[in-house]
């Protein structure tokens, strides 16, 4: 058994839940569905739209616009992908009705064909703004049309399904699940359809070495004409953060495979936070945003433990700020000399591996031995300045839409995360 958390008004959701099927035919894992739904307005803002597109109502910032949007782009993608249409939701929805029939479509359903059904026609339907899911006469037709039974639903809805659904929320939050679509393994949690060959290798026993993430991507027939010249992938970083040295490793991994070119570039930014953005409310409000925000740090240290896995690592490392200006100033320099991304993936690996505390002396010898063409710049390396160009360098990512590292740039395309891959190859082959 494999529990799953989903929500029908999450974009991640609904472009995962098709592949979360599949996945439970080839593998023999049957799921355990499990909603969980989420308070969207208390980490993203809310805000509503007319059929136009014009928005009417928003406490959203322009920091958390941008992550929406680029959220719905990538889904929309992935959606168009697999042969669906996303069409963003004119308001932010609750939810937790649909929530309630997925409870009663799993206890009624006489078979999984009857369930995948249901849930398939709830998505699509919603998706394409045609399904009403804050109204319970809509969802139990929605369940007599999957060809559950549906006569008790709505007295349950209000009943004892509500109970249930709140109950759930607590323990699912209380575990650690703080978004979705979230894979349950014993006390381990997944967030998000590129850990699914992950999850598989975990249920089957963890051998050998562990997946790196990647979204599915439907394959296409490679178009590129012989002799044509390859455009450069640029994978942006920021090496305090193990996953960006997971993605060198993968990216470099893909990119022998391809045999494309690739640039290893610095993005030192603060992370975001649209959480801490969101004005204050009730305190039943406020309580729901301390706790998910535990779990999603929570998260985050496991997360961690795993690309530390990915790397072959028993222990994480932190640069001092004068280590952390230095060798992102040094991935600059190994750019400019056209320095691919499996020698820098070495030289990386091979310096987060070589102490806990990574301070200049240590970053200077490891960059000189590397690349020992560097030392006449080294000589002259000026932090002040090393600084500034980082900075403005992050600026000038940003406002082509890097939001965080890792990223990849294509050409001006941009994918958040390494998981993307997939689809680059696509693209790269185009």
């Amino acid at each position: 058994m494999l529990t799953v958390c989903i929500d029908f008004k999450s974009p991640y959701a609904f472009v995962a839940h098709e592949l979360i099927w599949q996945l439970e035919a080839q593998s023999g894992y049957k799921v355990d569905w499990q909603p969980l739904t989420l308070n969207i307005g208390s980490f993203l803002g809310r805000a509503e739209k007319r059929d136009d597109g014009q928005v009417v109502d928003s406490n959203r910032t322009p920091k958390q616009w941008s992550v929406v949007k680029a959220a719905y782009r990538e889904a929309r993608c992935y959606a168009e992908n697999q042969g669906r249409v996303l069409r963003g939701p004119l308001k932010i929805w609750d939810s937790s009705k649909a929530g309630i029939a997925l409870i009663w479509a799993q206890d009624h359903a006489v078979s999984r064909a009857q369930l995948k059904g249901f849930m398939t026609d709830v998505f699509d339907r919603f998706w394409q703004r045609e399904c009403d899911i804050e109204d319970l006469g809509v969802l139990s037709m929605a369940l007599s049309e999957a060809g559950i039974q549906n006569k008790g639903f709505i007295n349950y809805a209000q009943g004892a399904g509500q109970e249930r659904h709140d109950l759930l929320q607590d323990q699912l939050l209380t575990q650690g699940v703080f978004g979705v679509p979230s894979f349950i393994v014993s006390d381990e949690i997944f967030f998000g359809r590129e850990h699914l060959e992950t999850v598989i290798w975990r249920l089957n026993g963890g051998e050998g070495a562990m997946p790196f993430v990647r979204y599915p991507w439907r394959s296409i027939q490679a178009l590129v004409a012989p002799g044509a010249e390859a455009l450069t992938v640029d994978i942006l970083v920021d090496l305090n953060d193990p996953e960006s040295v997971v993605g060198i490793k993968a990216v470099a991994e893909w990119a022998r495979g391809q045999g494309q070119a690739v640039r290893v570039l610095p993005f030192l930014r603060e992370p975001i936070n649209t959480a801490a953005e969101v004005p204050r409310g009730a305190p039943d409000f406020e309580a729901y945003k301390a706790r998910r925000g535990l779990a999603r740090r929570c998260y985050k240290d496991q997360e961690q433990q795993r690309n530390l896995q990915r790397l072959s690592l028993h222990h994480a490392w932190q640069f001092t700020n004068a280590g952390s200006i230095l060798i992102h100033w040094g991935l600059l320099r190994l750019a400019e000399q056209g320095v691919g991304a499996t020698t820098v993936s070495a030289f990386v690996l091979a310096l987060v591996s070589s102490s806990k505390v990574l301070d200049r002396a240590c970053v200077e010898a490891a960059l000189l031995n590397a690349m020992p063409a560097l030392a006449r710049k080294m000589r002259a390396f000026d932090q002040a300045a090393a600084e500034t160009e980082l900075a403005e360098g992050a600026l000038a990512l940003s406002l082509q839409g890097v939001l965080s590292a890792p990223s990849m740039m294509y050409q001006t395309d941009v994918f958040s995360g390494m998981a993307h891959l997939p689809r680059l190859t696509a693209l790269c082959r185009s």
